[in-house]
C-alpha cells in the first residue's frame, strides 16, 4: 500500500505560470480545441473502419447462408487451423 512522505515535496503538474493569465487561458483553449479535434478525428477513424468491418461480416455472412450448413463445418475447422498457427509464447518458467 503506498503512503505518503510529507518529507518529499508535492509533484508540480502544471507548469509555472508563464505570462499573463489570459495568456495561460488562451494556451489552455487551444490546447483542449487542439485535442477535440484529435479525438473527433480518431472517432471518425474509428467509426469508418468499423463499418467496413460491419459490411464484410454481412457479406460473409450472406455467403454462409448461401452455402448451407457444410460451410459451418468449413469454419470451424478454419477456426482450429487459426488457433493451431498462431506462435506461441515462450514460457517463463522454461529454460
Amino acid at each position: 500500500m503506498a503512503t505518503l512522505h510529507p518529507e518529499h515535496p508535492a509533484v508540480e503538474i502544471l507548469p509555472p505560470p508563464i505570462g499573463s493569465l489570459e495568456d495561460r487561458e488562451r494556451r489552455l483553449i487551444e490546447a483542449v480545441v487542439a485535442l477535440t479535434r484529435s479525438l473527433r478525428d480518431e472517432r471518425d477513424r474509428l467509426a469508418a473502419r468499423l463499418h467496413e468491418v460491419e459490411l464484410e461480416l454481412r457479406r460473409l455472412t450472406s455467403r454462409t447462408e448461401t452455402r448451407g450448413d457444410e460451410s459451418t463445418d468449413e469454419l470451424s475447422d478454419f477456426e482450429i487451423d487459426a488457433r493451431a498457427a498462431r506462435l506461441r509464447r515462450p514460457s517463463r518458467t522454461s529454460a
